[in-house]
């Protein structure tokens, strides 16, 4: 009969209890394991980004380029919106009625007296019209090679009587100082209001046939391109010649100095393409936009009608003025929406 110490019993494959793990413990546990926590962020990052790339914060924008609305799209809110085209229109328009600006420099004129001394001055050493400087022939139409270059309606001399008539002034020293000082006077007023070369009135875009004028002291007078041009000056009913009636001592001489006159053109205004470019462009910046009215309701879209770049570009404005009028509490609740349904 076997021993009762060598019988086995229930105790010996019994094991200690122990109690189970809380849910918080666990959750400790798994933040301490760096490869969750890694994976955990990853994942937030993820989450974070896809939130922003579909930009959360904002209504979806919901038409397309080429996109035909079967209902048409109908404008939510009133509103305005700047029309580029004519807008564009009316500041090219007021671009081009500003005048062309020249400035004045009155110096060509004021020196014409004292070249015209020089120039019959050159008459008392000249035993004949060939011992005259060439420029001097020139001036005074006494070229023999070559006929008038300029038509002055009145009759010259003979190139012989010409010379001996110019000759004897310029060796009457009196005389000579009296039409010197009277023809100054003479072209006095054209000081003021410029002389223009015709090749320059070509050459402008002026449609009102006026331009702007800056004087040396800052001022600025708007003049007619007719009246400033030395062959209107001088014709008939020009300004210049009803002036040479008040000016007895220049009456014997009037041929000769108008024909002088007209060869030396002295040239007091001239063109300022800068000045004129920075007129023009203040006067674009200033004229206003022209803006289009949309009202509540109104068909933006027609139904069926092809959405273009023009018609994409009317309803983003309108989607971007309904966009701002979105409070931050609005775009919040959005953006936390969007992050929880991606989680």
């Amino acid at each position: 009969m076997p021993s009762l110490a060598n019988t086995r019993g229930r105790g010996g494959r019994a094991t200690a209890l122990r109690i189970a793990a809380s849910p918080t413990a666990d959750l400790k546990h798994l933040l301490r394991d760096r490869w969750v926590l890694s994976r955990l962020a990853l994942g937030l990052l993820t989450v974070i980004a896809l939130t922003a790339c579909v930009q959360s914060w904002k209504h979806p924008f919901p038409f397309r380029l080429n996109q035909r609305p079967a209902d048409g799209v109908a404008a939510v809110i009133s509103f305005q919106r700047v029309n580029p085209e004519r807008t564009a229109r009316d500041r090219d328009r007021a671009a081009e009625q500003v005048l062309p600006v020249f400035n004045l420099n009155p110096q060509p004129l004021t020196r014409a007296p004292q070249e015209l001394r020089n120039g019959l001055t050159t008459f008392l050493t000249a035993e004949s019209i060939n011992r005259l400087p060439v420029e001097t022939r020139r001036a005074f139409g006494l070229n023999a090679d070559a006929g008038p270059p300029i038509s002055t309606g009145l009759v010259l001399p003979d190139r012989n009587e010409l010379f001996q008539k110019l000759k004897q002034l310029a060796a009457d020293e009196s005389q000579l100082r009296d039409v010197v000082a009277d023809f100054g006077r003479f072209l006095q007023p054209l000081e003021k209001k410029g002389l223009v070369l015709p090749d320059q009135v070509a050459a402008i875009n002026s449609p009102a046939g006026q331009i702007t004028i800056l004087s040396t002291d800052g001022t600025s007078t708007v003049a007619n391109l007719s009246d400033l041009q030395l062959p209107t000056l001088l014709s008939a009913s020009g300004f210049l010649t009803s002036r040479w009636t008040l000016f007895p001592t220049l009456e014997p001489y009037r041929a000769e100095l108008e024909y002088w006159l007209r060869v030396q053109s002295p040239t007091t205004l001239l063109y300022d393409p800068q000045a004129t470019a920075a007129a023009r462009q203040k006067a674009a910046s200033d004229t206003p936009e022209v803006f289009d009215e949309y009202y509540a309701g109104n068909l933006l879209v027609k139904p069926g009608e092809l959405i273009d770049e023009r018609k994409l570009e009317l309803l983003q404005f309108e989607y971007d003025l309904l966009d701002a009028r979105v409070g931050t509490f609005e775009r919040a609740t959005r953006v936390s929406i969007v992050f929880v349904l991606m989680l």
